[in-house]
């Protein structure tokens, strides 16, 4: 029973961990959202500008993943607390209920499995789209200081 509980507890602090992780993230982008939105006042659509604006798209690309995901991971919990009460409340009595709980099952893990996917990709390509984004943020800064001197 002690590992039981332990792999729960293991398994809660992995949740909250990478919860917080991803909110991390979101408010990273949106604090750089905020930034660029800012310094796009008044830009034209010269090279610095032109790189600024793409930052600006890649930047809001990457909140909007970041959304994604967290919506993909709730659907994912969501499918496995729906597949723990059915394994929990039907216990299946002959061979045609079995077949049909073994269905059912097979059911929610694929959902599982495809939402969890589609978490772990979108994850991956939020942080990546806030790399390029903050790159792009230095690329137009060392532009402008270029015009400058």
């Amino acid at each position: 029973m002690a590992f039981a509980d332990a792999e729960k507890t293991l398994i809660a602090q992995y949740v909250e961990a990478e919860q917080k992780h991803a909110y991390f993230l979101l408010g990273a982008t949106g604090a750089a959202v905020g930034f660029v939105v800012q310094k796009l006042d008044g830009q034209r659509f010269d090279l610095p500008g032109s790189v600024l604006l793409i930052a600006a798209g890649s930047l809001l690309l990457s909140l909007l993943l970041g959304i994604r995901f967290l919506d993909h991971a709730n659907q994912a919990r969501h499918a496995n607390v729906k597949w723990l009460q059915v394994q929990e409340e039907f216990k299946p009595q002959d061979a045609e209920q079995k077949k049909a709980y073994d269905a059912l099952v097979s059911e929610f893990d694929a959902k599982i499995d495809a939402e969890n996917a589609k978490a772990g990709s979108c994850k991956k390509w939020q942080f990546r789209a806030l790399f390029l984004g903050a790159l792009l943020l230095v690329v137009w800064r060392v532009f402008t200081m270029l015009a400058i001197s």
